[in-house]
Parts: structure tokens; C-alpha cells; sequence
């Protein structure tokens, strides 16, 4: 199975010196991939409840924040020269479109077609109150904004007329660096996401799920696959292990259900913590990577 990490990095706790320490880490340590997540802004009070807490919580507090995923990412690709460069998760239809096709493409041109472009819908209204984005429809919305983003990635000039994006024949470079596009991983639970998965998806992104819960959507994401004439071969499956529920008996579980990729989680806050963090995981890597 291939391994990554999820880097979380939340400020003021963590330093530009820790994303570069973590990105050559990763690299060094032979992980396939680094993850860094998004969320614009975090708030006191919200709703619906957080769907990967049992509180409903997320475990970041309302005085801290998450750095931009993609200037991350550039940093990362700055000092890494092998590990793939992904989202886990982007938050696509709270973004402007055309400003968020242009950061993929330059990304993947700077790291030589190194990008998994994770994306989700969003789970905090808040959030898009914030963006100025309306909560209603944003699934439509996601859906139509990754056709626009293949079509401004792959065609020159190129165009699209929907009811969220618009743009007469226009010629955006530079072109992703990889063929035909960066790699589309679709991230979420929802019946609505593992059809896009089904339709559009290189990849599927699922978060703190147990071994039987991934089965039955890997189950479920191959019968939609193959109704959208795909294979499964075509899509990658990654998961997000939780950092206080999962060790090396669970491999086993989550390799049988179909799992490609797990993934496993640092929040650094200074070097020597990372550090330390990484050394602890390794076993854990390892193991993830001779299943």
C-alpha cells in the first residue's frame, strides 16, 4: 500500500521552518504524498457540527488558522523533488474559479506534475457566508466548476457558459505539467460525492472511516464506476486514518477493503517536535508500506 502524510499545520503553533522540515521529511522518509488541508477562516459558534469529531468540534481553536493549501504546497514543491503535492481537502466552490485553475496549473508547472488536486463541497455554512459564496447548490456548483477546470487545463483557447462560471474563449498558461491534468481526488462521504468520484474522479478521498465503513463505499463507489463506464483501476483510494484510533492491526482491514493509499497525521508545532512525531510514525509507515 502507498502511505502519506497529513501535515496539519495550524498557526501561530507552527513556523515556515516547520512546512519546510515536514515537506523534506515526507520526501526523505519515502512517503508517497503530503497533504496539507484548507479552511478560510474558523469561527466561535457554527453549524452543522464538524462531521469528524465526536463533539462536533473542530479541534482547532477559534484565535488559530490553517495556512493556504496551494502556497503551501509551493513551498513544499520548492524543496521536494519526489512526493506527490496534494489537498486534502480544497474547499472548491467556496474559491473563484478561474484564479484557482491558474494556482493548480502553476503548481503542477513548478513540480513537474507532482499535484493531486483533492476538492469538497465544504461542511461550514459559516464559511461560505464568509467567501460570499451561497451554501445552497454547492454541489452543482463543484461539479460544474471541475468540468471548467479540466476545460481551462486542457484546451487553448477555451471556454464555458454554466450557471456558475462563465468565460468567453480565453487562452490560460501556463498548462499543468501533467497529461491531460493534475490528478482529481474527490473528497467526502456523501452519495452525491462518490458519484463525482464515479464521473470525473482520479482519485477518492475518505476521512477518519473504519475498515467496514470504507468497504461498503468502496462497494458502493464501484458499482457507480462501472455504471459511468470506468473501471476501478482508474481511481485511486485513499483514506484518513484518525491519529487516536488506528495502529498496525487495522492495515490488514483497510488493504482488504480496497484502501490504495492510508494516510497518517503530524501537527507540528516546532522542528524537533516534527521530528520526533515522524520518528514515531515511521514504524507505523513502514508497515502501512509492505501491506
Amino acid at each position: 500500500m502507498k502511505v502519506g502524510l497529513f501535515a496539519a499545520f495550524v498557526t501561530p503553533d507552527c513556523s515556515p521552518e516547520v512546512v519546510t522540515a515536514a515537506a523534506i521529511e515526507a520526501e526523505d522518509r519515502g512517503y508517497d504524498s503530503f497533504w496539507v488541508g484548507e479552511h478560510l477562516a474558523f469561527f466561535d459558534s457554527y453549524t452543522p457540527a464538524y462531521p469528524g469529531s465526536e463533539d462536533g468540534r473542530i479541534p482547532i481553536a477559534a484565535d488559530q488558522g490553517m495556512p493556504d493549501p496551494l502556497l503551501l504546497l509551493s513551498w513544499a514543491a520548492a524543496v521536494t523533488k519526489r512526493v506527490r503535492l496534494a489537498t486534502g481537502i480544497c474547499l472548491l466552490p467556496q474559491r473563484s474559479l478561474p484564479y484557482t485553475a491558474k494556482e493548480v496549473a502553476t503548481l503542477d508547472w513548478l513540480s513537474g506534475g507532482r499535484v493531486d488536486f483533492g476538492v469538497g463541497v465544504g461542511w461550514q455554512r459559516e464559511e461560505f457566508d464568509a467567501a460570499g459564496v451561497p451554501w445552497e447548490r454547492r454541489g452543482a456548483r463543484t461539479d460544474e466548476y471541475l468540468d471548467a477546470l479540466v476545460e481551462l487545463w486542457t484546451k487553448d483557447p477555451s471556454s464555458f457558459d454554466g450557471d456558475f462560471v462563465r468565460f468567453a474563449p480565453a487562452r490560460m498558461h501556463p498548462k499543468p505539467a501533467r497529461s491531460p491534468y493534475p490528478r482529481l481526488v474527490i473528497g467526502g462521504h456523501a452519495e452525491a460525492t462518490l458519484a463525482r468520484t464515479a464521473r470525473i474522479g482520479d482519485g477518492w478521498f475518505g476521512w477518519y472511516l473504519d475498515p467496514e465503513s470504507t468497504a461498503a463505499k468502496v462497494a458502493r463507489l464501484a458499482e457507480l464506476v462501472e455504471a459511468a463506464g470506468r473501471t476501478t483501476s482508474e481511481i485511486e483510494v485513499t483514506v484518513q486514518t484518525h491519529p487516536a484510533r488506528f495502529g498496525p492491526a487495522e492495515i490488514g482491514p483497510y488493504r482488504d477493503a480496497g484502501v490504495d493509499q492510508l494516510t497518517i497525521m503530524v501537527r507540528p508545532s516546532t522542528v524537533e517536535h516534527l521530528r520526533r512525531a515522524m520518528d514515531k510514525l515511521q514504524p507505523l509507515a513502514d508497515a502501512i508500506r509492505a501491506a
